[in-house]
């Protein structure tokens, strides 16, 4: 099927980045939240060339001391999705940890998957279209020996041809890389976590496999 095969209803109402947030990075001019995560909010914005981008904040109390933990998991994101350059993986710009932790990013004209999940039910041919662009993406990204970890409905972002994007690398791995799974506890999303994530000594490390049991 062409790019233009999923149906969208209009885009989503813009809803106005709140006063605090909208000059908080001096490069960039915040305007609207796109969205909100477990610890982070994606906003939209113009860099200083006028340039549209989408930009990740960690969620935070700005009376507070930002904990090391928030730099750590946008450093391990950061280095994970920079190396990840495909037409169904959202495009990686830039981050840095000064003056607050923030990654900047191609931003997505329409919602996610999610989103399309609610208003309608999914014709066979768009299913079909959005499983095998995210399964593009996917294979190139475990060729880049690279795991996301998190696949789910809200992870899956559409342009307005109606390519699927995948988005959100917070719990992506190299999968050369030293073990991240050995800190306490589950890395995923519960409903979406393939048995792996929850015991590893059952049923094995996890690996790209890991992902095509969660795009199941």
């Amino acid at each position: 099927p062409s790019d233009s095969y999923i149906r969208f209803l209009s885009p989503p109402a813009p809803k106005p980045a709140p006063d605090h947030i909208k000059n908080i990075l001096p490069d960039y001019s915040i305007t609207e939240v796109l969205g909100s995560g477990g610890f982070a909010d994606v906003y939209a914005g113009t860099d200083t060339s006028g340039k549209y981008v989408a930009i990740k904040i960690p969620q935070m109390k700005f009376d507070k001391t930002i904990d090391d933990s928030i730099y750590d998991k946008f450093q391990k994101e950061a280095s994970v999705w920079s190396k990840l350059e495909h037409r169904n993986i959202v495009g990686f710009y830039s981050a840095d940890d000064q003056p607050i932790p923030h990654i900047v990013m191609e931003i997505v004209d329409h919602d996610s998957l999610r989103t399309l999940m609610k208003e309608r039910k999914l014709l066979v041919g768009e299913a079909l279209h959005i499983i095998l662009g995210v399964l593009e993406g996917l294979s190139y990204a475990h060729q880049m020996a690279t795991v996301h970890r998190d696949l789910k409905p809200e992870n899956i972002l559409f342009t307005k041809e109606g390519i699927p994007k995948i988005t959100d690398w917070g719990i992506g791995k190299f999968l050369a890389a030293t073990d991240m799974t050995k800190t306490i506890g589950i890395k995923g999303t519960l409903n979406y976590c393939a048995p792996e994530q929850f015991d590893k000594k059952k049923y094995g490390k996890v690996d790209w496999q890991t992902d095509i049991f969660q795009v199941g």
